[in-house]
């Protein structure tokens, strides 16, 4: 399995790769309100609207100000497309399944394995769980 490494608000994380659709260079972002959860606001991403998320506000619940240097991960789980915000990539891991760990990270659903390279533990995204949290979100704010 190939799991790509990213940082956001100081962080770490990973997400499999074959959840991933591609990595772009920061765009503009439209705002939505606050009442939206995780969700920041929204991308035109190919043409289509896509909402984005701040991974870190599923840890900690505060609002990071992200620079032209950052970078989108533009991720899916079924036809479901999101784009997640990252301060850059960190690696990209090459691993067997008996390196990554089956257990709750941070007590939350949205991380329900990890991997651990050296002394660094990466919480591994649950994208079912964050697209339906997102999917919630959305509804919330009618978008």
């Amino acid at each position: 399995m190939i799991f790509i490494t990213f940082k956001s608000d100081n962080a770490l994380f990973c997400i499999e790769s074959k959840d991933v659709i591609e990595i772009v260079r920061m765009v503009k972002i439209t705002a939505l309100p606050s009442e939206s959860g995780k969700v920041s606001g929204l991308v035109n991403y190919r043409g289509e609207t896509i909402p984005v998320l701040e991974v870190s506000k599923y840890i900690k619940n505060n609002t990071k100000t992200y620079q032209k240097e950052n970078v989108i991960i533009v991720s899916h789980y079924n036809s479901y497309k999101v784009a997640l915000l990252a301060d850059d990539l960190q690696d990209i891991l090459d691993l067997d399944n008996s390196e990554i760990e089956n257990h709750s990270i941070l007590n939350s659903d949205f991380f329900n394995r990890s991997v651990k390279k050296g002394n660094v533990i990466y919480p591994i995204l649950n994208m079912k769980k964050v697209i339906n949290d997102v999917s919630q979100s959305m509804k919330a704010v009618n978008v």
